[in-house]
């Protein structure tokens, strides 16, 4: 019986082994090394510039940003209405990072 079962198991394509658990709730996500792994939402551009090591005023200038963007308003508070994402945050340092090597 048991061969029966292995072989209709085997033929169906089913996997015998063990289920993976689903990701943990609340888990952070997690992003490609070098590609934005310090950046949130929730961070200004200031603190983006400290920890990144990118100077706000590229930030301004890749982001086409005007004056009226205060530094130390979380990203995620106007970014979208910018028409922008905090990945194109992401990218605009990586393309410094880039730059400067």
């Amino acid at each position: 019986m048991f061969r029966f079962l292995l072989a209709a198991a085997v033929t169906l394509g089913l996997s015998l082994s063990a289920p993976t658990a689903p990701p943990k709730k609340g888990a952070p996500k997690s992003h490609p090394a070098g590609q934005g792994e310090d950046v949130r939402g929730a961070m200004s551009l200031r603190e983006i510039a400290q920890k990144t090591g990118v100077p706000a005023g590229h930030f301004r200038q890749a982001l086409k940003l005007d004056k009226s963007v205060d530094l130390n308003q979380p990203v995620r508070e106007w970014i979208h209405s910018k028409g922008m994402t905090v990945q194109d945050v992401r990218e605009a340092a990586k393309t410094y990072k880039s730059a400067k090597k």
